[in-house]
């Protein structure tokens, strides 16, 4: 065999180093792959074995040394190298943080191992007819991630949000045993001040809050069809005066100089601070005015609180009456009308079958677009075919993602229309009894509201 001069120069310099000498070798990581070099007079690979979390490496060497040596590896998926040579015996170890494909071969002087980034495991399971579960751990330039999809066939199991008890805030997994849920993914957008909700839902028909700004909307027909859109909340209360009031919300956190209408599904009071500047009227199921306050104001059961507060009061002050009749309207426009189920979230991340992150145009923060963080998205496949993702983050064993990673990945995954979710601590999965994935806080964070998936 013709050696280079640089095997030359290493051969004569390893031959004359000391028994005791540590071991050459090298570690060259690139964003695609990792390749490490171990040096040994004529080696010779005897065989290679899976341990646990890594893979070692048993040679032969015409030379004759004692040495051990660790060295950690700081970037991408493998995480240390370990080197024991007693005699003529000699052990390389090579440790992941993700599991990753070795390839190993044994070049002159040298055993070469490399290691690709591009790697993909993938598992699958049945839940029932209906649902199946995957989970994909892959590596990528940003480090590990862990997915987790739930596939829905709706013509099979029902897909619903349901709100936190007493409209407050709690746990997924508590949301879903209550109501003997299948699984569970955390829903839309809520205030982590006051634990109200953010975004537009609607359940069995009943619109439960409103958005605050125009954001995309999942929503679920009757027959287990799906869409996406941007929906338009109309909420009003008329009189038999002829006069009509407008509501700016619905189960939403007052704000100055607006007009907002409670429901019962909100609780039994309004929550709001009593104050000269509110007007509150309760109203009957049967649209009776009951009586007036200035906040806080018991919800009749089945019925209803029109609160405005500031300049919205006004109008208001002047021709309700205690007795007068009233009906109440809320209704959403377009193709909303009629719809089954509605979640809110934003922004859309897919549509028609193509990225498309509408995160300026529905006035969400770079940070919030661009930020790598734990995520939750869903997406329509098509027919019945529902897609509920999340992807885990803030930790060593899963980086997050953007949005507009998780737009590629919503895509690849065969959605043809889909929207995020609230992420960060909220991302939660629940599966038959369990949480499924890594929450990024270190235990489940108190929510507003979940989707749930249960028999039909």
């Amino acid at each position: 065999m013709k050696l280079n001069p640089f095997l030359i120069l290493f051969l004569l310099l390893l031959l004359s180093a000391p028994a005791a000498a540590g071991p050459t070798y090298g570690i060259d990581v690139s964003p695609d792959e990792t390749n490490i070099a171990v040096f040994a007079i004529y080696p010779r690979l005897l065989g290679r074995t899976a341990i646990p979390g890594g893979m070692r490496f048993d040679l032969s060497t015409s030379g004759r040394r004692t040495f051990k040596l660790s060295r950690a590896i700081e970037k991408g998926p493998l995480s240390s190298l370990s080197i024991n040579q007693k005699g003529t015996k000699m052990q390389v170890v090579v440790r992941w943080r993700f599991p990753v494909s070795i390839t190993s071969s044994v070049e002159g002087m040298r055993l070469v191992m490399n290691a690709r980034h591009d790697v993909t495991h993938k598992t699958k399971i049945a839940v029932r007819d209906g649902t199946v579960f995957q989970r994909i751990y892959s590596w990528t330039p940003a480090g590990p991630e862990m997915i987790n999809v739930l596939r829905l066939d709706l013509s099979k199991v029902a897909l619903r949000p349901q709100v936190a008890a007493n409209f407050n805030r709690e746990t997924v997994s508590s949301i879903a045993r209550r109501w003997g849920a299948i699984a569970a993914i955390n829903g839309s957008f809520f205030s982590m001040s006051n634990g109200q909700p953010i975004g537009l839902l609607v359940l069995d028909g009943q619109i439960i809050s409103s958005s605050f700004y125009n954001r995309s909307v999942f929503g679920i027909r009757h027959d287990g069809t799906c869409f996406i859109d941007n929906a338009r909340l109309l909420a009003a209360v008329s009189l038999d005066n002829g006069r009509a009031f407008v509501a700016n919300g619905v189960n939403q956190t007052p704000g100055r100089n607006r007009t907002v209408l409670y429901t019962h599904h909100y609780g039994k009071k309004t929550r709001t601070k009593p104050d000269p500047s509110r007007r509150e009227f309760a109203i009957s199921p049967d649209g009776t005015v009951l009586k007036a306050g200035l906040g806080n104001m018991d919800i009749p059961k089945d019925g209803y609180v029109l609160s405005a507060q500031g300049t919205a009061i006004w109008k208001l002050k002047k021709f309700i009456r205690i007795g007068a009749r009233a009906q109440v309207y809320t209704n959403l426009n377009g193709i909303w009308k009629g719809i089954r189920h509605a979640i809110g979230g934003g922004p859309t991340l897919v549509h028609e079958g193509k990225v498309k992150v509408t995160a300026t145009r529905e006035r969400f923060s770079k940070q919030l677009t661009r930020g790598r963080a734990p995520r939750s998205a869903i997406g329509y496949a098509g027919k019945n075919q529902v897609i509920l993702v999340t992807v885990d983050g803030r930790q060593s064993r899963s980086a997050g993602m953007t949005l507009y990673e998780l737009a590629r990945l919503m895509r690849d995954l065969g959605a043809k229309e889909a929207i995020n979710l609230d992420g960060g601590g909220s991302t939660t999965m629940y599966l038959r009894g369990h949480i499924v994935n890594w929450v990024s806080g270190g235990s489940e964070r108190p929510v507003q509201n979940a989707l749930l998936v249960t028999g039909k």
